[in-house]
This record gives C-alpha cells, sequence and structure tokens, in this order.
C-alpha cells in the first residue's frame, strides 16, 4: 500500500528525498569572536561588548571531539574576529580551542608578541541559553604552563598542550551557540618562568614591540571591578596575576600557587634573566597596583 505521507509529497511537487535533503541542510553553528582586551589592567577578566576590545582576524581557532579529545578540524577568524563551525548531527560535544600565539595585537604584529587569555564565553548546561561569562579565566586553564602551538598533526588537545578552550556539550542541530568569545591581553604575567607566555621576559619583549601611544589600562578595586583613574596613558603596566591557589578577581581557586616567598609576595623565578635597570624600576613601582 503506498505511504499516504509519500502521495502527499508528491501532490505537493516533492519526494522524501527532497525533504531528506531539507532537513539534513538545516545545521546546528558554534560562533564568536577572538578580541583583544588593550586596556585590561588587572583583576576579572571582560566581555567583549564592556572592554572596547578590538576583534582579531588571523586566530586560529580549533574544534575537537570532547570525548575522546580528537582534533576535528580548524579555521581562521575573519577581519571582524568572528570564526564558525557548522555540524548536522545531534548529541555532539565539541571543545573550541583559541591557539594564543596565533592571536597578533591591534597595537602591531611585533615579532613574537603572544598574549595570554583574560577571558572566555562559557556554558553552564547543555543548551545555548545557558552561556554565560568566565571572568576568572586570565592564564587559561593553567597560568603556569604555555599555550600549545597550532595543532597541525591531527594531536588530541592534551597532546597539542592547549591551555585555552571551553567545553560545548551536547549540541544537536538547530541548536546556534553564538558569542563564544575569547579576549586576550599583551600586558599580563602569569607564572614565574624565565621565558615564553604569562613570563616577565613575555611582557617585555611585548611592550618593546607595540605601539603604546594610545593604551590607557584601567586600574581594579578589591573586587577585581574598573574602579578610579587608570594606569599611566602611553605605558605599558605590567599587570602580575599570578596564582596563588586561591580564589582571586580573574583567577579561580585551586590553581597551583607559583608566590615563591612566605609573604605571598608576587616574585618571578627569572634567575637567568639581567634586566635593563629602567625596567626593574618600572616593575617595582608597579608592583603594589597589582592584585597580588
Amino acid at each position: 500500500m503506498p505511504n499516504p505521507l509519500d502521495a502527499a509529497l508528491v501532490g505537493a511537487g516533492l519526494s522524501g528525498l527532497a525533504l531528506l535533503a531539507s532537513l539534513t541542510a538545516s545545521a546546528g553553528t558554534i560562533k564568536g569572536r577572538v578580541f583583544e582586551d588593550v586596556n585590561y589592567g588587572g583583576g576579572r577578566g571582560a566581555a567583549y561588548a564592556t572592554t572596547g576590545g578590538l576583534p582579531r582576524g588571523g586566530a586560529r581557532v580549533e574544534r575537537y571531539d570532547t570525548g575522546s579529545k580528537q582534533f576535528l578540524d580548524a579555521t581562521t577568524t575573519g577581519s571582524d574576529g568572528s570564526y564558525s563551525f557548522a555540524f548536522n548531527t545531534v548529541n555532539n560535544n565539541f571543545t573550541i580551542r583559541v591557539v594564543s600565539s596565533s592571536v597578533t595585537s591591534s597595537r602591531r604584529s611585533g615579532t613574537n608578541s603572544v598574549p595570554v587569555v583574560t577571558y572566555r564565553t562559557i556554558f553552564t548546561g547543555k543548551t545555548p541559553s545557558t552561556k554565560g561569562d568566565d571572568f576568572a579565566y586570565v592564564g587559561g586553564q593553567n597560568p603556569g604552563v604555555a599555550d600549545g602551538g597550532a595543532n597541525e598533526t591531527n594531536l588530541t588537545l592534551s597532546a597539542a598542550g592547549a591551555q585555552v578552550y571551553v567545553n560545548i556539550s551536547d549540541a544537536d542541530r538547530f541548536e546556534d551557540f553564538v558569542n563564544v568569545d575569547f579576549g586576550f591581553s599583551f600586558n599580563v604575567v602569569t607564572n614565574t618562568s624565565d621565558a615564553g607566555q604569562g613570563s616577565l621576559r613575555q611582557f617585555i619583549v611585548n611592550a618593546n614591540a607595540l605601539n603604546n601611544s594610545a593604551i590607557s589600562q584601567r586600574r581594579f578595586d578589591n573586587n577585581g571591578m574598573p574602579a578610579g583613574p587608570g594606569f599611566p596613558a602611553g605605558q605599558e603596566t605590567a599587570i602580575f596575576m599570578i596564582p596563588d591557589g586561591t580564589a582571586r578577581p580573574g583567577l579561580r581557586a585551586g590553581l597551583t600557587s607559583q608566590l615563591t616567598t612566605a609573604g605571598g609576595a608576587a616574585v618571578t623565578n627569572n634567575a637567568n634573566t639581567t634586566l635593563p635597570y629602567y625596567f626593574r624600576e618600572l616593575i617595582v613601582s608597579n608592583l603594589s597596583n597589582n592584585p597580588v
């Protein structure tokens, strides 16, 4: 006996195959933006809309399967800092990663300049409506470890050394996860390493390479919120966000403490570094204004 649905489709000038194609053509999406928080001055991270942040094109964004941690694909942000991934199936668990070293500054693409993540979007549930802000993600998964480079050999998430990412659970076709954003700053010290991302030496490399004529980093209060006059305009201010293992504005509890003195001072362990005198003076003068 003919299927009544088939008869209805034929009468409408359609076929079961056409209906199937129509259904599978509808895809879910994950969309977001990579931006530079030019004037980040410590404390809580901030979302794109509240920072006056600048979108960054050319940043590499990678997608992984959360369960297996297997690499799936990658894309590059457009000139407006945006990226997008599509999917046509249900019950997907994705991890979206940004490669820190691929993020350039709006203040000139300085050679060897590497930023630190200060903000990410998160999802507390399995639907797009559970989107929230992670203001305590300064330094990424482990501020003491530099983010790995671009994964161009299909490594797993952990093998790639990923430190900047967000998980999206149970993503189904027809669902759109939007404004999955990541913010970065070139002025943050998050660890006591001698060199590399988040180190004092890397801050100096960044400061020497980037144009600071228009920078005006914002100060913060004890709750990590912007407050009072900003740091001196036109000057790169090193922002020490080194974890001490407890919850601080911009930093979450449970991170390995990297403070090396009983008094809790933020001491960088750059034993192999001889800093120029003027950099030593600048850094010391700003220690009292930094959060930890």
